[in-house]
């Protein structure tokens, strides 16, 4: 949900991002698809085992032996007993012990040491599959800085950004608020609140926030309060000594969101926009506004 504090960059990025952390909205809602899909015994229970389910018990089994080390002769034959001990480890686990447990889930080979014939191998299988297409909705709509990756037949949970990465970020919002030129700051907190609202994630948007940030920062060091992003860095190429790859770069970049009027349409044709999209465009226009700060205090340039 889009708050107070999150709109006026009263929480941190890392905090909004879900990077290294973990909040009890993203701890919950993967308990609740392991429940879901692993451990509710209402949903697993077959008639022909009333306390624990052949399938379920090879996975219990797994776990106690391959990730938790315990004894496998310490389980009980009361689902409700090993769920509750499981259940406790996960909701005491720091942020990436959850994330070690969820990929020896997705890895686990449970399913493959049911008998072919066993009726519910086909369904373990399956169920499993979905655990994950729903374990990456989740991951996206909690803001989790991390998504679901599958290499040499393994899944694996991984950063979708860097420590590097979000002090850019940070330092971009921090600085530019800092010289007196908020609507810059503004601009990229926006982008950083669109993409990351939890419950209504705006990609395009938040694109279109990122450019903005530093259309306005080229304006404020040329002076042009409605020249155009390619006009500005025209001549900001010839006042701090941009390079010329670099300035048509972000001309080409700039292209992407808006025609040459500045009019932003072009975009309305693209229909995949996604997180990663927006971290693109937030973490580059970032590295840019703090890359331009630097050399226009370089070159005298006062940006108030």
């Amino acid at each position: 949900m889009d708050t107070f504090s999150r709109r006026h960059g009263y929480k941190p990025v890392r905090e909004q991002l879900q990077f290294e952390s973990m909040d009890d909205d993203l701890r919950n809602s993967l308990w609740n698809l392991l429940l879901g899909y692993f451990f509710d015994k209402d949903k697993v229970m077959v008639k022909d085992n009333r306390y624990f389910p052949s399938y379920i018990k090879i996975l219990v089994e797994d776990i106690y032996d391959n990730f938790l080390k315990y004894p496998i002769d310490k389980m009980s034959f009361d689902w409700y007993i090993e769920r509750k001990i499981i259940r406790k480890e996960f909701f005491n686990w720091k942020w990436y012990e959850v994330y070690d447990f969820i990929e020896f889930i997705m890895n686990s080979d449970f399913e493959e040491k049911l008998e072919w014939k066993h009726k519910y191998k086909i369904w373990a299988i399956r169920n499993k599959q979905k655990f994950i297409s729903n374990l990456m909705i989740i991951l996206k709509r909690e803001a989790a800085a991390y998504a679901v990756l599958k290499a040499n037949d393994k899944y694996y949970i991984s950063p979708i950004t860097n420590d590097a990465e979000i002090d850019t970020i940070e330092s971009a919002i921090k600085d530019t608020s800092e010289l007196e030129i908020k609507q810059v700051g503004v601009h990229l907190q926006e982008a950083l609140v669109k993409f990351s609202d939890r419950t209504n994630p705006d990609y395009r948007n938040s694109i279109k926030e990122s450019i903005s940030a530093v259309e306005a920062l080229c304006r404020t060091i040329t002076k042009k309060k409605k020249a155009s992003l390619g006009d500005c860095l025209k001549e900001i190429e010839n006042r701090i000594k941009l390079h010329p790859a670099l300035k048509e770069s972000f001309i080409k970049l700039y292209g992407y969101t808006s025609d040459a009027d500045g009019i932003r349409h072009s975009l309305m044709d693209e229909s995949n926009l996604d997180l990663e999209d927006a971290m693109f465009m937030l973490v580059a226009c970032s590295v840019f506004i703090n890359y331009l700060l630097v050399k226009a205090d370089k070159a005298g340039i006062s940006l108030k």
